[in-house]
């Protein structure tokens, strides 16, 4: 009897033990999300991980509380199992008390010790160093955010400093254009390339009332429209970009309207921005339809689970127009806001309001 009842002991120990340490690895895996979410400057995560490891500690004080009790009374009732089977066998009173008094340790880890905590508390990372090429006059916030169709100029700069370990002036030079307006894969022009930069006074400019007139006149209709569609304001400098040269080569001779449907919405100042690009032609930003938590309110629960389980939407995450979803069976993923806006397209773009004055559409993508 009284070697089964330390095996059991030993084996709460040990359980316990493991039952600790496992906790512990949750928490320090954890920690390292939280390192990464602060490095992404994601402070809203960040926040909400800190609160999940402040109750991942009070789960851990409580189930070392629970153990710790379950030993002293697996312990008591050792001593009392002990204490009577020595009465029925005969042995001596001080066999009994040597027995009952040895300690029984579980062996729990320094880590969970109250008075050395070793909580790591992850800290953000330093800002990043303000990118101007050398030449803020030129190579300004608006000079940075020009782009490609798959490139922003700032974010291709911090990339090559940061991956290659490149100088700025290294970087700058790499990422940008070497002549004015140069159609290349380049998503920084000429204004941020430090080699000609410093010697401007102003950015290159195309005067586009000294181009070429074409002949004959292109011929004007009436009730036509010209159309692009994007996700959000952050796709402004490549819509300026193609309303600009749209402008040069073509619409400055017939001034056509413009509507720009949207996923999500602009602030006024934004559109205003746009607008005075495009002057004098009439612009409209117009929001496409229902927001996405609209979209998925009207949706049965179902429906909601298969859009969910093909965008790959875990247990407590909300479904964004960033995530990416795939066919069942299929290898290729888009994500949720460029799948709409195909349906966008093909359907609901249609019977929207921002069309009803016009008969014609004309298409153009911003890229």
């Amino acid at each position: 009897m009284r070697l089964t009842l330390i095996h059991r002991v030993l084996l709460v120990a040990i359980f316990a033990w493991f039952v600790l340490f496992f906790n512990q690895i949750s928490i320090l895996t954890k920690l390292v999300r939280s390192h990464q979410i602060f490095d992404e400057t994601n402070n809203a995560a960040a926040s909400d991980l800190k609160d999940e490891l402040m109750q991942q500690q009070r789960e851990k004080k409580e189930l070392k509380n629970f153990y710790s009790g379950l030993i002293l009374e697996t312990q008591k009732s050792l001593h009392t199992n002990i204490h009577t089977d020595s009465q029925s066998q005969g042995h001596s009173s001080s066999n009994v008390k040597d027995i009952a008094h040895t300690s029984i340790r579980v062996p729990i880890p320094d880590y969970y010790n109250d008075n050395k905590s070793t909580t790591r508390h992850p800290t953000p990372s330093p800002p990043k160093k303000k990118v101007d090429c050398g030449c803020p006059h030129v190579c300004d916030k608006q000079a940075l955010n020009k782009r490609t169709a798959k490139l922003v100029c700032k974010k291709r700069i911090e990339f090559l400093m940061e991956k290659y370990n490149d100088t700025e002036k290294k970087a700058c030079a790499a990422a940008s254009e070497t002549t004015p307006f140069a159609d290349t894969h380049l998503p920084c022009e000429m204004e941020c390339h430090p080699e000609y930069c410093k010697d401007m006074t102003e950015k290159p400019k195309i005067e586009i009332s000294r181009l070429e007139i074409p002949n004959p006149m292109y011929e004007r209709y009436e009730g036509v429209v010209i159309v692009s569609k994007v996700l959000h304001a952050f796709d402004m400098p490549i819509l300026k970009q193609m309303f600009c040269l749209l402008s040069a080569a073509y619409n400055r001779h017939v001034n056509y309207d413009l509507v720009v449907f949207t996923t999500m919405p602009w602030t006024q100042e934004e559109i205003q921005e746009l607008q005075a690009s495009v002057a004098p032609a009439k612009l409209t930003v117009a929001l496409e339809g229902p927001s996405l938590e609209e979209h998925l309110e009207s949706m049965s629960l179902k429906e909601r689970e298969f859009l969910e389980k093909r965008c790959n939407v875990t247990e407590g995450e909300k479904l964004t127009w960033f995530h990416h979803c795939s066919e069942k069976d299929s290898h290729l993923y888009n994500n949720l806001g460029y799948s709409w806006q195909s349906e966008f397209r093909a359907y609901h773009i249609w019977n929207h309001e921002a069309l009803k004055d016009y008969k014609y559409m004309f298409w153009i993508d911003s890229e």
